[in-house]
């Protein structure tokens, strides 16, 4: 669903880009200052990020520079997936909002790696950033003896296999219920969420249900209860089904539905 532009993800970090390896050590540093967060403001954590994001992009604006890099043209398609890859991002991060405040310094940190994510994908999607440095240079231009610039010859892809009709509509019908899966998780995070946020701590006249999260319990609506539980079960029913579904097809039935390798 959010599949990678640019070839297979690369195993070793010497293939890695210099932009997979930046959104890498921003992801890491995230998770350090979720360790360190009580220690911090809000403010002091904004000003640390905005310091390292400008660093990050004035390594990237730089390398682009010495590599004579430029972006492959794009379309329609390009920019689809782009556009549903920050709605996706968005919907998630807007369902943990209930529960997990983005303005508590221990949280500010998980939003931001989720946004450095979901930005990394994006730019990948609109064929500004690759995940294999192999990918990458070969969007670059190299000069001749006679220092005119000139385009590299196009590097082929290997493995590119025909694919039978039949793959790519199963690959399509999975990747929907895969994203129908993935929205009804979210539904539940947000419901579960805001029932919780809005429960009493004590049973009253409308609110009956008791609801536990990290082993504090609230009363809620019975309605409330209901809906949390129905999206709850539809989701742990939903996601170890569609993984399982997901290994059947890729490794039996050999639809590729896991990697990005090429096709036709």
């Amino acid at each position: 669903m959010l599949a990678m532009n640019g070839g297979s993800m690369p195993r070793r970090w010497s293939e890695w880009s210099v932009d997979l390896r930046l959104m890498f050590v921003f992801h890491a540093c995230m998770m350090g200052l979720m360790l360190i967060g009580e220690e911090l403001t809000v403010l002091q954590e904004v000003q640390i990020v905005l310091a390292l994001a400008i660093v990050m992009v004035t390594i990237s604006i730089r390398h682009r520079r010495v590599t004579r890099w430029r972006r492959a043209e794009i379309g329609a398609r390009e920019v689809w997936h782009a556009a549903g890859t920050a709605v996706l991002i968005g919907l998630f991060l807007y369902a943990a909002t209930p529960t997990f405040s983005p303005w508590n310094s221990r949280i500010l940190p998980w939003y931001l790696a989720g946004l450095n994510i979901g930005l990394y994908r994006i730019l990948n999607s609109l064929k500004i950033t690759y995940p294999s440095k192999a990918g990458f240079l070969s969007h670059c231009r190299k000069l001749d003896a006679y220092g005119i610039e000139v385009a590299p010859v196009p590097v082929q892809a290997t493995g590119t296999v025909k694919e039978a009709p039949w793959k790519r509509r199963v690959r399509a019908v999975y990747q929907m219920a895969s994203l129908a899966i993935f929205l009804t998780f979210l539904l539940f995070f947000y419901s579960f969420g805001t029932a919780y946020k809005s429960g009493s701590p004590v049973p009253t006249a409308t609110q009956t249900e008791p609801i536990t999260d990290h082993g504090r319990t609230v009363y809620v609506a019975p309605e409330l209860k209901r809906r949390s539980d129905a999206l709850e079960q539809a989701s742990s029913i939903g996601i170890p089904s569609i993984i399982a579904l997901g290994a059947f097809l890729h490794f039996v039935v050999r639809v590729q539905v896991f990697d990005t390798k090429d096709r036709m």
